[in-house]
């Protein structure tokens, strides 16, 4: 079992925000990429 380090992020304005873990991380980039109607595996997809 590995432990997540925290990922430091930025805010809208660029700014310093509160830290996320990768699983948090993962899961905004997904939900951002399925808003978007991205496909994220199978053929066309980004994986």
């Amino acid at each position: 079992m590995t432990t997540e380090e925290p990922v430091p992020t930025t805010d809208a304005a660029g700014g310093p925000a509160a830290e996320i873990s990768d699983d948090q991380l993962v899961a905004m980039l997904v939900d951002r990429a399925r808003g978007n109607d991205l496909k994220l595996t199978g053929e066309g997809g980004l994986l």
